[in-house]
């Protein structure tokens, strides 16, 4: 049985967008392990009691998949004790001049096609992301972008896709991000003067850009299987091995229960 992304989220006070991706079914009779990967939007705002709960959880490693930008400009993520951070900021695709600054440029492109770029640019951070994901000692793994949508949603499709999950289940645990995006849009305001969100004139910005349409992830997994036959065989022209990725599923699957 397929657990609904409401039941994986985790309630924090400073973020809104965090949860855990197990429980989802892999298909095979194995289901994505609970409390080994989870995704979730900027952490720089979390509470000491926000603190606590990633710690009880276990959370080893955070994956941050903000641009340099991003981090030297909001406050500095606090960790649960002998937690690590290892940074890998995506660069944006020659599309979008910049994450931010450059999104009111870019309306007319789909999110799957955005997407698809954003993949292009960062086959290199890619790599780094899935060998720290299938390492056992980092978990849990908890990787994450500003507001969790779209470098999140990317890592997180794949990541499933490699995993055994199905296409539809894929889907809507991106669109499920739209559950959180008021209380994200509330933590977000208060960062509008460091990120310059100020400057952007959101009339001329296709909602869609802001949203989760599940369409687009639809199409985003689709172009996947287009170019690389699958999330493997992307991870396969990353440079992954057939061992690692291996150990990917074996450190990530259990017995569906």
């Amino acid at each position: 049985m397929t657990t609904s992304a409401a039941t994986r989220h985790i309630e924090l006070h400073g973020a809104a967008n965090v949860r855990d991706l197990g429980g989802l079914p892999a298909g095979e009779g194995r289901s994505v392990a609970p409390g080994r990967v989870l995704r979730g939007d900027s952490l720089h705002r979390l509470t000491a009691g926000d603190v606590a709960v990633l710690e009880a959880v276990g959370v080893r490693t955070v994956l941050d998949l903000r641009s340099e930008a991003e981090v030297e400009r909001l406050a500095a993520t606090p960790l649960p004790p002998g937690a690590e951070i290892v940074h890998t900021p995506w660069r944006p695709p020659a599309k979008v001049p910049q994450i931010l600054g450059g999104i009111a440029e870019m309306s007319y492109l789909p999110l799957a096609e955005l997407y698809e770029s954003f993949v292009e640019a960062n086959l290199d951070y890619l790599a780094t992301v899935f060998r720290v994901i299938l390492a056992p000692e980092r978990h849990a793994v908890l990787f994450h972008c500003y507001a969790g949508k779209d470098r999140t949603g990317i890592t997180a499709a794949i990541l499933l896709d490699v995993l055994g999950v199905a296409a539809d289940d894929i889907v809507a645990d991106y669109a499920a991000t739209a559950d959180n995006r008021e209380r994200f849009s509330e933590l977000a305001a208060g960062d509008a003067e460091a990120l310059d969100f100020h400057l952007l004139d959101r009339a001329k910005i296709n909602p869609d850009l802001l949203g989760s349409p599940a369409n687009q992830m639809a199409d985003f997994l689709a172009i996947v299987a287009r170019r690389w036959g699958s999330g493997e065989g992307l991870l396969q022209a990353i440079g992954l091995s057939d061992t690692e990725i291996a150990a990917l599923r074996d450190n990530l699957l259990v017995p569906a229960t």
